[in-house]
């Protein structure tokens, strides 16, 4: 195959943290079809083995993916960072990170404010805020300097489109959106960017009852103009596309079936 400037993930290495279910899973497995080196970071053991499994046999024996565990949700972030990075480095025959993706959350913390609670603040804030600062502090020691290298978050659509009850939620999202801007000044010429995903659907919509939610489903997917919720393999490509475009930074990329503009 000849050389094509389009190839721009091609033996790269892409670390996705909350890469094994939704759209992580989805980041992860479209990285790999670029020809990337991906390694996928989970809480949960029986999940990373899945993921990689899986993977591995779609795209066969020279398909190069890693899997590891760690637990983001208490404890001493930073050195769990830290030791993830080592980790993914060493597993990919010390091949550097090029590029990070952050999906990884704990379920929405949907409070009215009545209800809140500093406890419940906190608790939401951990994977929310605490995680995302300092994997940013962690991950600009170890990305390569330069355009060729990112950083990518993901927020949502509730920060232009609040539903009832979810001030907290919108707290971190917007947080998330601003705090892409700052780094990306603070982090260049390592490129910082957001995706908003819409209404796709993942497993964080399983803390909501099996009929209200499918019933939630039903009702948003007469309103969107593209007339179906998400896929996590269609939000994907927002990840794929700031891992790539190295002039994308402080870019907040929305991909919600035209749910704003209805």
């Amino acid at each position: 195959m000849a050389p094509s400037p389009f190839r721009k993930l091609q033996d790269r290495h892409v670390f996705v943290i909350g890469g094994t279910s939704g759209i992580g899973y989805a980041v992860a497995e479209g990285a790999l079809a670029d020809g990337a080196r991906v390694t996928v970071a989970s809480s949960t053991q029986a999940r990373i083995d899945k993921a990689v499994s899986t993977l591995s046999e779609a795209y066969g024996p020279g398909a190069h993916i890693r899997g590891l565990q760690c637990d983001l949700s208490s404890g001493d972030i930073e050195s769990t960072l830290e030791n993830l990075f080592l980790s993914a480095v060493k597993s990919h025959d010390n091949r550097p990170v090029d590029h990070v993706v952050y999906t990884a959350a704990n379920g929405l913390t949907i409070q009215g404010l009545a209800d809140v609670t500093r406890e419940s603040i906190l608790e939401g804030a951990q994977m929310r805020m605490f995680v995302p600062i300092l994997l940013a502090k962690v991950a600009q020691r170890h990305l390569p300097k330069a355009s060729t290298s990112s950083l990518t978050f993901t927020s949502g659509q509730a920060s232009d489109l609040p539903p009832p009850g979810w001030s907290v939620v919108v707290f971190f999202t917007g947080g998330t959106e601003t705090m892409t801007k700052g780094l990306a000044i603070d982090m260049a010429p390592v490129r910082v960017n957001t995706v908003l995903p819409g209404m796709v659907k993942t497993d964080l919509w399983k803390v909501l009852p099996d009929e209200q939610r499918d019933q939630f489903f039903t009702e948003m997917e007469k309103k969107l103009p593209v007339g179906a919720m998400g896929r996590p393999e269609d939000v994907a490509e927002a990840y794929l596309w700031l891992m790539k475009d190295r002039f994308a930074t402080g870019t907040m990329a929305y991909s919600n079936g035209g749910s704003l503009i209805i």
